[in-house]
Formats: C-alpha cells, sequence, structure tokens
C-alpha cells in the first residue's frame, strides 16, 4: 500500500498535566515514542511523548529523558526501555518503566573515560541478580596501565544498585531488540555468536550461556550477527535474504526467507519487522549488518529526499545528511513475521525513512517521514492505516511501547 505523504507541523504548546478517560471512565490506552537521534556524537535531546493508541490526536511531551545517546535497550517482555548517554562514552543510563513511563530513573556507570573505551552497552538478565544494565570496557588510550577487557554495571531494580564487576560469561544472558530505522548510525553493541552449541563472542573468545546450534549452519569457526534474543526467539543474520531463528517455545531453527536480500532486522516479542536495503547503483559495497554482498544496480538515493530536506536536527544538519552518509539506500518496503505463525505483512511506502516501531498480535504502528500510522492485524491481512500523529516529534521517533499510565508527572 502506498502513502500520499503530505506535511504537517504541530505545535507544542506545553505539558499536559491530565489524561483525558475514555467515554467508559477506563484510563486511555497510549502509545509511547521515544524521540531523539544518536548523530556524529552530538548531544541531540531525547524525549518521551505520547499519542492515543486507538485514534487520531496530538501528540504530548510526557518528559524530557537526558541531552543526548548513545544507544537505546528495549525489552518489551520485562516492560523496560534505557537511554544510554551522552554519545560515544555513555556513563548515565536512563531508565524508563513501560507501567510507568513519567518516572524518572537513572543508573550512573562511571569508568576512567581517559582509560577506558566502551565497546558495547547491553541489557543482561542473569538468574542470580535480575536485569543489568552493563557495559563492556577495552583497553583505552594509556598503554602502561593494562586493563583487562570487562563488564562493569547495575541490576536495574533496584535501580540505586551500586555498579559492579560482571562476569564476561553473562553476556550469554544479553537481551537485545535488533536494529532502529531512521538511517541512523547503528550503535557499537553488536554481537556474534560462534561454536557448537553457540556462544557470545567478546574480548576475542566465546562466553557466555550456550545457544543449541542448528545442524544446518556453516562450520563452527564461523561467526554469525545476533540480531535479537528475548522470551520468544533467538535470532540470527542469515545468507542474503534469510534470517535464522529458534523458537523457544518449541526449541527449534528454522531459516525464514524474506523478500529483501539485504535489511535490517529488528525484533517485538515473537514478531520481526525488516526494512529493505538495497546497494546505490554502482555504490560501495553496502552496511555490514548484512554478511554478504549484492550486486549494484539499486537506486542512487532513498526516495522522499526533498522532505527529509526540510527535517532540521538540532540546528547544524537536516535528516537526510544521515541519509548521504549511509552505505545503504531504502526504498521504503517494511515486512512484519509472526515467528510463531509464519504470518508475514508488507508494507510499501515509498518514502525511504520508513520503519515498523511496534508490532503485536492485533496490530501494527509504522512511522514514514514525520507522521505515525496504525493498521488492524486479522486473519484477513493488514487494514488500512490511520494516521494518528505528525509532526517534528515524530521525524526522530524511533522506539515505541504501549502504556496506560493516567497522566504525566
Amino acid at each position: 500500500m502506498s502513502i500520499q505523504m503530505r506535511m504537517s507541523i504541530l505545535v507544542i504548546l506545553g505539558l499536559v498535566s491530565t489524561a483525558p478517560a475514555s467515554q467508559d471512565g477506563a484510563t486511555q490506552e497510549y502509545l509511547y515514542l521515544l524521540s531523539g537521534t544518536a548523530a556524529n556524537g552530538a548531544n541531540l535531546p531525547v524525549t518521551l511523548y505520547r499519542v492515543p493508541a486507538q485514534r487520531a490526536g496530538d501528540a504530548e511531551p510526557v518528559r524530557r529523558i537526558a541531552d543526548g545517546m548513545d544507544s537505546v535497550l528495549l525489552d518489551y517482555e520485562r516492560r523496560k526501555l534505557v537511554v544510554a548517554s551522552p554519545a560515544l562514552a555513555p556513563t548515565e543510563f536512563h531508565v524508563i518503566d513501560m507501567d510507568a513511563p513519567s518516572r524518572a530513573t537513572a543508573i550512573r556507570i562511571p569508568y576512567r573515560a581517559e582509560e577506558q573505551l566502551p565497546i558495547g552497552t547491553y541489557l543482561l538478565d542473569p538468574p542470580q541478580q535480575g536485569e543489568t544494565i552493563a557495559v563492556e570496557l577495552e583497553q583505552g588510550w594509556k598503554k602502561e596501565d593494562q586493563i583487562q577487557p570487562h563488564l562493569v554495571g547495575a541490576a536495574l531494580v533496584p535501580a540505586i544498585g551500586s555498579p559492579h564487576d560482571i562476569p564476561l560469561d553473562d553476556i550469554g544472558y544479553v537481551r537485545t531488540s535488533g536494529f532502529v530505522g531512521g538511517a541512523l548510525p547503528l550503535p557499537q553493541n553488536w554481537l556474534w555468536m560462534r561454536g557448537d552449541p553457540l556462544l557470545v563472542i567478546t574480548a576475542g573468545a566465546a562466553r557466555g550461556r550456550a545457544t543449541p546450534r542448528p545442524s544446518y549452519l556453516d562450520a563452527e569457526s564461523r561467526d554469525y550477527l545476533l540480531v535479537a534474543n528475548n522470551d520468544f526467539v533467538t535470532v540470527l543474520q542469515g545468507p542474503p535474504g534469510t534470517l535464522d531463528v529458534l523458537s523457544k517455545g518449541s526449541n527449534e531453527w528454522r531459516r525464514v526467507p524474506l523478500p529483501f536480500l539485504r535489511s535490517r532486522v529488528r525484533a517485538f516479542g515473537p514478531w520481526l519487522a525488516a526494512i529493505q536495503a538495497v546497494l546505490p547503483s554502482g555504490g560501495p559495497h553496502g552496511s555490514v549488518v548484512v554478511t554478504a554482498r549484492t550486486a549494484a544496480g539499486g537506486p542512487e538515493s532513498s526516495p522522499g529526499g526533498a522532505k527529509r530536506q526540510t527535517e532540521e536536527l538540532g540546528g547544524k544538519m537536516t535528516v537526510d545528511d544521515l541519509f548521504r552518509q549511509q552505505l545503504d539506500v531504502f526504498p521504503g518496503e517494511l515486512l512484519i513475521y509472526n515467528s510463531v505463525s509464519g504470518a508475514m505483512f508488507r508494507i510499501s511506502t515509498g518514502e525511504g525513512d520508513s520503519e515498523v516501531l511496534l508490532a503485536t498480535d492485533k496490530l501494527v504502528y509504522y512511522r514514514v517521514n514525520d507522521q505515525l500510522f496504525r493498521a488492524d492485524l486479522d486473519a484477513g491481512g493488514l487494514g488500512k492505516p490511520l494516521m494518528i500523529a505528525s509532526g517534528e516529534m515524530i521525524v526522530q521517533a524511533h522506539w515505541a511501547f504501549l502504556g496506560s499510565e493516567a497522566s504525566p508527572r
């Protein structure tokens, strides 16, 4: 389905202090949107908004989360979202509880930034501690004081827990939701797996909790990109046009063919969403997110450049500047796939700046430039999309969750 784009400017007058109830008196459900951009180390504002989940309405700012971010970590089953801030060398980790999103909670994990280099930030869920934010540190710039690679972090609950060293093997309990769209520079926290059974590779060795290795994979020495890991699935990047998906309900692997040779993939519980990525005509080799290279011959640039040039980020760059830095072109083709039922649905927007923000068994929310759409899901497929919000804050909204908190505080 193609989307006819129009520009809509939303003027924010101020914080809304109370949330309207539905006609039957029940608390209204909202879609919460985290808006922010990690671009070239710039510390741009990161803000949480909300819009009515079932109908069109204005976006309301809930609260400012941080000034700048390095990455965002999501766990839908544990109902947590963590913003690592600032860019490049995060030390503040802002925890958003999806059941109380207006509550401000932050964890500080200090380290010697002049000597130690953060090479990854992860959500872990080791059984002895519960969900934990962890930073992987390596030797920094001073060579005389050798610092061994290690993890340091703190439990999310209680969020006031003191930072402490974490065994590297605990990285096997990592929870990750994949890669967002919007042509954002990809985060540092890629994870690769190797061996039989599969283990996470960190600090040059395979470590952590073992994952069963599918018999059809290549030699044990190969490395496989871990795309997602949650209560429902473990997802590896397969050969071009495929994903290897472990269904944790049946403990069985399945190779899933996609209609795209190259893609960015993220997970929402059992649902997977993909954004098509192609090489530009005569262009470079493309994103490292996909391990294989494809023949050139795609379009020169992602469609919608004129629109993106009007969307400013911090007054110093535009959204189109980010797209021009990308090695991939995004034609505006999306899909969602249910790893339990096998159902697959495709969304064609014709706009390069498009991505799925949330998929559930009943509906899907997706963004096209500065517009947010909602479409129902049923046995017959995707329903007619409804635009539920638009404006400058939608442009940088790359993460979303559902909630029904009474009012911002």
